[in-house]
This record gives structure tokens, C-alpha cells and sequence, in this order.
């Protein structure tokens, strides 16, 4: 994704708030966040600043949306040279990465997109004993997953959404269940071995739990993969030929399962129009406010890696040429558009087309 056109200006004017942070938080970060002064402390703004970024991996699309919005912001920046580190969704990869660049003190700066938010906090730490300054971006490096803030010691920005997306998702299947009894949900996960996934999986239950007509019937674990994906949902169908929600926290997964769902007999955009099916989504991926747009899903929430990747650059930027920069940025506050995407709200912002490709 390319951030042009009133896009660009949208974010331009975000980072023109935040480059204001010496001022005061303007209320877009978390509870948590606050400016820092960075004075006195920086590079020059003539020298080239060496700065990488540690993708999950390189072909996923969100880590792709990432890195481009960073490419883009590095020109507006100037004098800025980028680096992409794949990881390969491979944990152990990237701690080697972190490893190596800390030891041959490659980088002047990094922005972490981590596989293993807890297991990379070490190779992280020895990043920042080396003198390359840290911001993560999506999932908090550290502990918890819930707080956005930096938790590992030296990491001067987390740019992160929260963990409530889900909790959004939930409300809206109990508002979409009222008169339905039983409502029989099928529930898509990336995967429960991340616990990011974990989370919004509990999310999804701790809302249902107060409303006994919600069923969960199944739970599938696609992996952030469409053909693994469409896999799990042909093999959902023959256990459950019948249900009346698909609540996806994965975007690759809802495109996948209405690929399943139509070669199975399904007429997908008829049922959600008449009501009958009901597609409640996670990601707000090009594809996604595509089909929310035509009336095909009945909604997505929204995840802005464009706007995660341009901001985190910008708070490693600052904090080398010794501006003032953010140290936590709920990425929700900060958001383009509204969350909750419905094709009422996708009308009030034409412009919008989504920042990645799931």
C-alpha cells in the first residue's frame, strides 16, 4: 500500500500532531503514552540514518503494507536508508537478525514487527546496547499484549493497536443474534499458538458467555494463509452444513471461507443481504472493504498498517536527529477512519479502499 493522494495528507496530518508531542499527548495515545525530548541527543539532519525493519515476514501482506508505508515515509523524511529483515514467521529467525545486526552494529534505528513478542524482548534489548534505537510496532514486545507501552527496557515507541478489536466484533454478533435462538457462530482464528490469536479468542468467548443463545459450533485455525484456510472451512462445512455467523479475526480467512462457502452452494452476498448468513470480519483489508462495499460481508473492523508503519519510522526518525517523539500510540486514536466498517460507514468515507492486501 501506498499512502498517496488525501490518504497521505490524512497522515501527514497524524505525524504533524505527533511531531508536535513536546506540547502535550494531543490524546492520541494510550492511556500510558506521553511525549519525550529527545534534545540534544540525535543525528544531524543531513547524515543518512541506517534503519531497519524487522519484517514478521516479508511476503505476508500486513507486514508488506508496513514496509511500504515506511518506504514512502523515509522519502518525506529524507536522508533515511532502509533495510527489510524477512523473518519468515519464524521466531528463531528473527532473534538471529536482531542478533547480528546488534553485533556488527549495522543500524542507526529499527522498527520491530515481532513473530514472538516475548521470546524477541532479549535480541531486542541487546539491539538497544548496541545504540540502535527501537520502536515495535502492531503487538507490544514484552509481557502484555494489552498495554501499550514500551516494556522493554531501552524501546523508545510502541506503535500497537489494543487488544479490544475483537471485544468490537463480539458486540456486534450479539446485536445481529438478538432474535436468534440458537445464533450458531463459526469462529476463525490465525492460530491459538499466538498469544495475540489467544486473546481475541477469549475475547470472542467472554462477550458470548453472558448470552447463552450464541453458540460457537466451530473454531478454525487458518494460519493468516487462504489455501489453509480454505481447507479448514470445507472441513468445517461437513460438521456444521448450518450455521448463521461467520466471525473471522483473520481477513485472509473470511476471503477464503466465502471461496469455500460458494462451492459448497452457498449464494454468500444473497444471504447476507436477506439476512440469512451474517460475515462480521477483522482487518479492513482492500479485499474486505471491497466486499463490505458491495454489500457481501456486513462488516469489517479496521487494522491501519500504513498508518503503523509511517509513524513508527517517524518516532525512530525523531528520536536520531533529537526531536521530541511518542513513546506509546494506540494506533485506534490515530485511525483514518472509524473501526467499526459497515457499508453505511464505508459511504461516509469514499476515499477509503483499505491499506493492505490479506
Amino acid at each position: 500500500m501506498s499512502v498517496t493522494g488525501k490518504r497521505f495528507t490524512k497522515l501527514s496530518a497524524v505525524l504533524g500532531v505527533l511531531a508536535a508531542a513536546g506540547l502535550g499527548t494531543a490524546g492520541c495515545g494510550s492511556s500510558s503514552s506521553g511525549s519525550t525530548s529527545a534534545s540534544g541527543s540525535g543525528a544531524a539532519a543531513g547524515k543518512t540514518l541506517k534503519i531497519a525493519f524487522f519484517a514478521s515476514a516479508s511476503a505476508n501482506g500486513f507486514a508488506d503494507a508496513v514496509w511500504t508505508s515506511m518506504q514512502t515515509e523515509a522519502k518525506r523524511l529524507g536522508n533515511v536508508q532502509l533495510t527489510e529483515l524477512d523473518g519468515n514467521f519464524n521466531a528463531t529467525t528473527q532473534f538471529s537478525q536482531a542478533q547480528t545486526a546488534a553485533s556488527a552494529k549495522q543500524y542507526n534505528g529499527a522498527v520491530v514487527m515481532a513473530n514472538d513478542t516475548v521470546g524477541m524482548a532479549p535480541a531486542v534489548k541487546t539491539l538497544v546496547k548496541s545504540g540502535t534505537v527501537v520502536a515495535n510496532v502492531l503487538n507490544p514486545l514484552g509481557p502484555s499484549l494489552r498495554q501499550i507501552a514500551p516494556q522493554v527496557p531501552g524501546v523508545i515507541s510502541v506503535v500497537a493497536d489494543p487488544a479490544y478489536e475483537t471485544t468490537l466484533q463480539a458486540q456486534q454478533v450479539v446485536a445481529a443474534c438478538a432474535n436468534k435462538n440458537p445464533c450458531r457462530v463459526v469462529v476463525f482464528i490465525g492460530g491459538l499458538q499466538y498469544p495475540f490469536d489467544k486473546i481475541r479468542d477469549q475475547a470472542y468467548r467472554d462477550v458470548f458467555k453472558s448470552h447463552p443463545n450464541i453458540q460457537i459450533v466451530a473454531t478454525g485455525q487458518g494460519n493468516y494463509d487462504r489455501n489453509t484456510s480454505l481447507t479448514v472451512m470445507s472441513n468445517i462445512l461437513q460438521a456444521h452444513p448450518k450455521f448463521d455467523v461467520l466471525l473471522s479475526a483473520a481477513e485472509q480467512s473470511t476471503v477464503a471461507s466465502q471461496i469455500a462457502l460458494t462451492k459448497a452452494g452457498w449464494n454468500v452476498p444473497q444471504m447476507v443481504k436477506s439476512g440469512a448468513l451474517v460475515i462480521n470480519s477483522l482487518g479492513a483489508t482492500k479485499q474486505g472493504v471491497a466486499a463490505v462495499r458491495a454489500g457481501d460481508w456486513n462488516l469489517t473492523v479496521g487494522n491501519f498498517p500504513g498508518t503503523a508503519g509511517s509513524i513508527a519510522l517517524d518516532q525512530v526518525v525523531r528520536k536520531l536527529r533529537g526531536q521530541s517523539y511518542q513513546t506509546a500510540i494506540n494506533l485506534d486514536k490515530v485511525a483514518p477512519v472509524p473501526l467499526v466498517l459497515t457499508k453505511q460507514v464505508l459511504s461516509a468515507h469514499p476515499s477509503f479502499t483499505g491499506q493492505w492486501s490479506g
